[in-house]
């Protein structure tokens, strides 16, 4: 267990820095002079789009700027805002509770109507509960999440002149405007993963309610009821926790569209925002971030295995 641990945290090293050499490099071909950007509209002349330049350290060589990037990473220093002036880890944090609340919710979501609605169509193969579940499934996987969340901002204000909170609350603060407002993107976000949930629920339990020690169950009486809950499910669970755990990532990164249109301050937001703005530093430790929480959740992902399944062995 140990050595697969530490060959895992090597290999997640090593992927993040990669995903750090590709949104550094990335980052260099949004169009557009940061310089100009903090000049303003105006522009300035050519000697201070220059000076600014110097300033920021954007004329110096590509690999003498990832080198010194990636060398202040490594001691925690993600670098200075290009419009702030600020430490871009400080308005990370700052957003980091709203990113975390929505995914939270939409993983909730996505637990609470994907597990079940699998169990319910595997435990009655061929039924009109069974055909239901796929259709929703199905239709879930295919409307795209922005679409989604267009119409639940729209058609509400429309039919019940009723629209999310746009100031932003947190939770502890006001439970119900914050709900309010997180609820309706959860739902938006959280969709397509409770789609694809109950889709691996439904073909995993199947597979497993098929094996001899569900019928050797059966043989001794059990109820149905009793067997998928003790014997069928937590096996079954292991193919779901790994494409809940691959989504995450996909989840983390629609959050800068859910974000932007339901006006939420949240990491994505801040993403699209350093994007407009040409803010190298910003973009980069947002990116960065979200690759390591990306990992970081594909190593967990991996050690429930064991938890859910005692006969895997890791060594």
């Amino acid at each position: 267990m140990r050595t697969y641990l530490l060959k895992r945290l090597f290999a997640a090293a090593l992927t993040l820095v990669g995903v750090s050499i590709v949104v550094f490099s990335l980052a260099r071909f949004i169009p557009g002079d940061p310089a100009s950007v903090v000049l303003g509209e105006a522009g300035g002349t050519d000697e201070q789009r220059a000076a600014i330049r110097r300033q920021l350290g954007v004329d110096q060589p590509f690999v003498t700027q990832y080198i010194k990037w990636a060398r202040d990473a490594v001691r925690g220093d993600l670098g200075t805002s290009f419009t702030t002036g600020k430490p871009v880890t400080r308005e990370l944090r700052a957003r980091l509770p709203v990113t975390a609340e929505l995914g939270i919710l939409a993983f909730v979501f996505a637990a609470m109507i994907g597990i079940p609605a699998g169990v319910v169509a595997a435990t009655r193969p061929g039924t009109g509960s069974d055909y239901v579940a796929r259709f929703t499934a199905i239709l879930g996987l295919s409307v795209p999440g922005f679409w989604l969340a267009t119409l639940i901002v729209v058609l509400p204000a429309v039919w019940w002149n009723w629209t999310p909170p746009i100031a932003y609350r947190a939770l502890f603060d006001d439970p119900s405007t914050n709900l309010q407002k997180f609820l309706p993107a959860a739902l938006a976000i959280g969709t397509a993963l409770s789609a694809a949930v109950m889709r691996m629920t439904r073909s995993s339990l199947l597979e497993v309610m098929s094996q001899d020690y569900i019928r050797t169950a059966r043989a001794k009486g059990l109820r149905d009821r009793l067997i998928v809950r003790r014997h069928g499910l937590r096996n079954a669970l292991i193919p779901v926790i790994t494409i809940m755990g691959v989504q995450a990532g996909v989840l983390l990164g629609g959050t800068v569209i859910i974000e932007q249109i339901f006006t939420m301050p949240g990491v994505g937001r801040l993403t699209f925002e350093a994007i407009q703005r040409r803010d190298y530093p910003q973009l980069q430790a947002n990116v960065l971030f979200i690759g390591t929480v990306f990992v970081l959740i594909n190593l967990l992902v991996d050690m429930t295995y064991a938890w859910l399944d005692p006969r895997i062995n890791y060594g």
